[in-house]
């Protein structure tokens, strides 16, 4: 019975190796000093090091000069009991390039409950964090555009009756237009814009919206002091999440256009 205990325990022991060794993440354990005492595969993709060219070294090999102090900081919280979570920080693969990760360090303890190391995970996020790069320097850029409109341009939610409901954004040529200022009006609905007279219209606006994803018509837009602007409203329907939809605004004086007409 004893021998089939110890062959079941040498088989769990196997199986977290063969997990920890063919995981895509890197899965190092190393001394309350630094020194990498384990690397696997994982390890090895991420950094390009071989568990023979890092096991014995300190895990500063793959810090950042920008970075020195982190290694040590990262140690003593595990050493003060503290667990580190999914940290994003940067590191040098062998060849030199700077890689992205995110970290997760645990302790490591003896039979006796004693912190004999720390083990950590990173995972490779430098494809994700280009991403997010792009992805701001895009939002920067359609930012500036829409500032830097002539029109009047705004982000109004649709309400689940099909309805505009409130403003999510509004560009500044509109609010400079109409008065208000921008948490002013993201307390307002499109209809609180809408000359009274003109607000029975909204419901067949609002339906050819959601019968054709665009619609076009004249209404009069009324200013914080009372000021009536006939304008050309344009709103296309488009989907920003996958549980709401969102309509896009584009607002143009039609005061304008007939005087240039002329």
């Amino acid at each position: 019975m004893w021998v089939d205990l110890m062959d079941e325990k040498d088989e769990n022991i196997q199986w977290l190796a063969n997990v920890v060794e063919s995981s895509d993440d890197a899965i190092i354990s190393k001394s309350l000093d630094g020194v990498i005492t384990t690397w696997n595969k994982g390890a090895e993709l991420i950094y390009g090091y071989s568990a023979e060219e890092v096991i014995g070294k300190n895990i500063s090999i793959l810090t950042p000069p920008s970075l020195k102090d982190e290694i040590s900081q990262l140690i003593k919280k595990i050493k003060d009991g503290e667990r580190v979570f999914h940290y994003d920080t940067i590191r040098i693969r062998k060849d030199g390039e700077h890689v992205d990760v995110s970290i997760t360090l645990s302790p490591i303890f003896d039979k006796s409950r004693n912190l004999i190391g720390i083990s950590t995970i990173a995972r490779d996020i430098t494809k994700q964090k280009k991403s997010e790069l792009a992805l701001k320097e895009s939002g920067e850029k359609y930012r500036e555009l829409f500032n830097n409109a002539n029109d009047q341009i705004s982000l109004i939610e649709i309400k689940a009756d099909g309805f505009p409901g409130n403003f999510i954004e509004m560009n500044e040529v509109g609010l400079k237009r109409l008065g208000y200022t921008h948490n002013e009006l993201l307390k307002m609905t499109v209809v609180d814009l809408i000359a009274p007279d003109k607000r029975s219209e909204m419901r067949k606006h609002a339906i050819e919206l959601q019968n054709k994803g665009h619609v076009t018509f004249e209404t009069v837009n009324i200013t914080k002091d009372g000021k009536k602007i006939p304008v050309e409203i344009s709103n296309h329907l488009f989907e920003i999440t996958e549980r709401n939809l969102h309509m896009q605004l584009f607002v143009i004086l039609v005061t304008v256009r007939k005087q240039k007409r002329h």
